[in-house]
């Protein structure tokens, strides 16, 4: 056995188990009394960190769904947080003070950005984001971002009883600026079942993209079982508990995919 296949095998060895380590299911938080709704929409910037001195802050992450592989496309984050002070803006209503407040959109692959300042200390609390999931316009998940050495962690009944996810590490960028990264895992699916448009009563869901891109890759909303016929209805593909379909074989035309609990949509494979 060769020194370069042994240390092959002890460098694998060392791999820490990701899906034990870090999938787990984001845990809710008290959304707390300074909840605004109709806070603008970004896909980065929060106002007004530009014009703040404060230390800034970047937070990115990617939303999956419970099954901790696949990416819940187009997620909402509604952050809210304290400025450098400890204070919360539109605490009196004001429409037009939405400092530090913001609707963060992810993308098709579930990623999203956001650059703020560093949270203040909010009175007897340690220092935290709120953030609210959104989806196809329903909210999944309303819960806080707290971070790793603050010493009110341990004293704080929400803190201390947040999963080890959402209490995030904090790095220093070449520019003085923090960041930091939080993915969120939903415990349930965003893509609620829906009526199949083309069988009337039966139950569908949601796959993406359809039609199909030149990935060739069809993403499931969860880890599924699940056949795909053509339209004579011959049997093409037949897939055992998996969250993602290559379909780089098949020849373009339309589709139906099936899973084994009896839901089923249709998808079309174009030709480039």
């Amino acid at each position: 056995m060769s020194i370069r296949f042994l240390l092959l095998i002890t460098w694998i060895s060392c791999i820490p188990d990701v899906a034990t380590t870090q999938c787990l299911p984001t845990g809710s938080d008290i959304e707390g009394p300074y909840y605004v709704t109709g806070a603008p929409e970004t896909d980065s910037i929060i106002a007004p960190v530009l014009q703040s001195s404060a230390q800034k802050i970047r937070v990115r992450g990617t939303v999956y769904f419970s099954g901790c592989e696949v990416p819940v496309p187009d997620p909402v984050i509604d952050i809210w947080h304290t400025d450098e002070l400890g204070e919360y803006s539109n605490v009196e209503g004001n429409p037009d003070d939405f400092a530090y407040r913001a609707r963060v959109k992810g993308n098709v692959s579930g990623e999203y950005l956001y650059y703020s300042v560093f949270p203040g200390l909010y009175p007897g609390r340690p220092r935290h984001t709120h953030f609210k999931v959104w989806v196809n316009d329903t909210l999944k998940l309303t819960s806080q971002m707290y971070f790793e050495g603050d010493p009110l962690n341990a004293s704080d009944p929400w803190a201390s009883n947040a999963e080890p996810n959402r209490v995030v590490e904090l790095d220093t960028l070449p520019n003085g600026d923090l960041e930091a990264r939080m993915d969120i895992y939903l415990i349930d699916s965003p893509w609620t079942s829906i009526e199949d448009p083309q069988s009337p009563g039966a139950s569908s869901f949601l796959v993406f993209p359809n039609p199909v891109d030149r990935s060739r890759l069809i993403r499931l909303p969860e880890i599924m079982t699940v056949s795909m016929v053509d339209m004579a209805g011959r049997l093409v593909l037949d897939r055992q508990q998996t969250a993602i379909l290559d379909v780089g074989l098949l020849p373009p035309g339309r589709y139906v995919i099936r899973s084994s609990d009896g839901r089923s949509v249709p998808i079309v494979i174009p030709a480039w």
